[in-house]
């Protein structure tokens, strides 16, 4: 139910004469339980073009004037189908079935000679059945994976599930969601949402409630679930005082949903679906880990160079809660051999691939060396950004030039979101 430009009890007719053949009219006949007023927009399409299908005054035939006729040519086909919505309100079980019933109820001519011609055989088509609203499958959603969360930010994500819905769009009218937490944290999330795939907010915000093993979040928003598969996550805000490594598991239980009904039929849905719990969310603070790549590996390089890559930079936001900020990279300059310079080293900049990100610096000793980033930079959490320096080499350069880290030189990083 619900099903729109619905194609049913297709045949092709082939032109097996000796000249080209004009089809004038065709008639289906009705057969299954249905009646037509479980049906709308009912057309007969004719190679590729669409008519509408009259019907007949005790509700069983359809039929469509052709007019002046679709020409077949000789020994060509021609795709004629029935096309509809599936609208009853009380048409859950019944069935739809347009038969060609007779051979007469296909009617050409000869475009040459203007003789009347019909099929040889009549066409039995196939049985459709009509059904209401039903869920194949309610569980977690792995496409909402557990990850770190932050404090204090709006729209963190707290669980996700998959609905799987046939026959009809359902409504539900109350679903309710329990939250688990590793350390027994008692600050309830606030502002906790429930949004589709496309990130439109379906049901609240509302704020979660305390219960015996955790909290618990109601919605009583009216929430449309569509036919096929749909993602929804829930997202909220987790309190400022929750101490980092605490995790937050949401369950809830479908069969437990109120007031679930069709949208087209308006019956109640029976969710036989028990408890599911969804993917752990564990909050993190906002962290950096930065570490020098194992590439590029030491070598020898010719003096005079430009631009040559000295060390690759990895900054990791994998154990961060949300994704942070960077205004400037700090590496330490070691230089080795007698004759190691740090002024035969210009122009060094921070590269992101192929672009320069930051100012140029011209080393005058070996230690510290801070750049400058053109724009504040940020590393999204969960994931590695790699950054390389690079710098010109005089041409009278020996010795060795080494850029590393050492205590306290991972650039001061900030929350994207919490500050």
């Amino acid at each position: 139910i619900g099903t729109t430009a619905f194609r049913a009890s297709g045949v092709r007719l082939s032109a097996n004469s000796a000249e080209e053949i004009s089809v004038k009219s065709i008639r289906y006949n009705q057969v299954g339980s249905a009646s037509l007023a479980d049906l709308a927009n009912v057309k007969i399409v004719v190679g590729g073009t669409a008519y509408d299908a009259v019907a007949s005054s005790d509700g069983k035939y359809i039929s469509a004037n052709l007019g002046s006729g679709v020409t077949m040519t000789k020994g060509g086909d021609l795709e004629v189908y029935v096309q509809y919505d599936i609208v009853g309100s009380n048409a859950t079980n019944r069935t739809v079935d347009f038969d060609i019933e007779e051979k007469t109820d296909i009617y050409g001519e000869g475009k040459t000679y203007g003789y009347g011609i019909s099929p040889s055989s009549t066409y039995n088509g196939v049985v459709i059945t009509i059904l209401g609203g039903s869920a194949t499958s309610i569980g977690k959603a792995n496409s909402v994976a557990a990850q770190n969360i932050a404090v204090n930010v709006e729209n963190q994500p707290l669980g996700g599930f998959e609905t799987e819905m046939k026959g009809e769009a359902i409504t539900v009218q109350k679903m309710i969601f329990s939250i688990a937490t590793s350390s027994g944290a008692t600050a309830l999330l606030t502002n906790v949402k429930l949004v589709d795939g496309n990130g439109a907010i379906v049901a609240g915000p509302v704020d979660a409630t305390t219960a015996a093993t955790g909290q618990t979040v109601t919605f009583t928003d009216t929430v449309t679930i569509p036919v096929g598969k749909t993602t929804y996550s829930l997202q909220g805000k987790v309190a400022s005082g929750v101490t980092t490594g605490t995790t937050y598991t949401a369950s809830t239980i479908p069969s437990g949903w109120t007031n679930v009904k069709g949208v087209t039929t308006g019956k109640t849905v029976t969710l036989t679906q028990g408890t599911f719990n969804m993917n752990v969310m564990t909050v993190k603070a906002a962290s950096l880990a930065v570490s020098v790549a194992s590439s590029p590996a030491a070598q020898s390089v010719v003096a005079g160079g430009t631009s040559v890559l000295m060390s690759n930079l990895q900054l990791d936001a994998g154990a961060s809660g949300e994704d942070v900020r960077i205004t400037s990279v700090k590496s330490n300059l070691a230089l080795g051999g007698t004759t190691g310079v740090a002024t035969k080293l210009t122009s060094c900049r921070v590269f992101d691939g192929a672009t320069g990100i930051s100012d140029s610096v011209n080393p005058s000793a070996a230690g510290l060396q801070t750049f400058l980033l053109d724009n504040p930079l940020t590393i999204a959490k969960s994931s590695v950004k790699t950054l390389g320096i690079r710098c010109n080499i005089a041409s009278d350069a020996t010795g060795t030039y080494a850029f590393g880290l050492a205590s306290g030189q991972t650039p001061a990083t900030t929350g994207v979101n919490s500050g």
